[in-house]
């Protein structure tokens, strides 16, 4: 009897271990779903993806560099890109915008456009035809550098190294906006472009974090995404210390 016993006593242990094994794997299978739909809302999927960062020409050795902040924040995308089942190299592609070709092929894609337009000049070229009803805007000024404007309270939106005396702290702001394509409206355009490079990793680590991809998605106005994160940083421009939306 007391042989019965244990025999039944392992059986619901193991059938208890089980369920709750098999209720880990449903969690995480519903976790990854709702993860990979946000993406898609997000970023326009399917369809392939073309990540576009900027290329600074340095003189002195007559040679192309990749901006330390714009190359940390395209691999972001590309990790959060590969963990909802696309390939690099097949399904989406991350080039210098010095590379891309401004032509009919160019739209078929959905873009995801990084660093602002003082850098970037692939933004900088289809700003213009990106000029739908968004709060937040990103546009160059005569100085050639970015100017964020939030259109609502129609104020330029500054970082610390602008603000000047009696700023406290490292701060600074990414646009972050998914919008329809204008040539093809069943694809994407998505801008993640800081004022400085600090803020395009801070608005790129921020949509490869599913809850904040559905906040954002929640947000959408007329097939519109247009907000900013502010984005703070200690002593390296490169490494976040928090990031959230205004």
């Amino acid at each position: 009897m007391s042989a019965q016993i244990a025999l039944v006593s392992v059986g619901s242990a193991v059938c208890g271990a089980a369920a709750t094994v098999g209720a880990v794997g449903l969690r995480r299978w519903f976790r990854k779903r709702a993860r990979v739909a946000a993406v898609k809302e997000f970023f326009g999927l399917p369809g392939k993806v073309l990540i576009v960062h900027s290329a600074v020409f340095d003189p002195p050795e007559q040679a192309w560099n990749y901006p330390a902040t714009d190359t940390k924040a395209a691999r972001a995308l590309a990790t959060i890109l590969e963990a909802s089942g696309m390939r690099e190299g097949v399904d989406f592609s991350v080039l210098p915008d010095r590379r891309v070709d401004i032509d009919d092929e160019l739209w078929r894609n959905n873009l995801v456009l990084l660093c602002g337009p003082a850098r970037n000049a692939v933004l900088a070229h289809l700003t213009p035809s990106l000029s739908m009803s968004m709060r937040y805007t990103m546009t160059v000024d005569d100085e050639q550098e970015n100017v964020l404007t939030d259109h609502e309270r129609e104020t330029r939106m500054l970082s610390s190294r602008e603000a000047g005396a009696g700023t406290i702290g490292n701060y600074d702001y990414g646009l972050i906006a998914s919008l329809p394509n204008p040539r093809q409206p069943q694809r994407r355009v998505v801008l993640l472009a800081g004022i400085h490079g600090t803020g395009t990793v801070g608005a790129a680590g921020f949509v490869t974090d599913a809850g904040n991809l559905r906040t954002l998605n929640g947000r959408r106005a007329d097939g519109i995404v247009s907000e900013v994160v502010r984005v703070d940083y200690a002593d390296d421009i490169e490494t976040p210390t928090r990031t959230r939306l205004v």
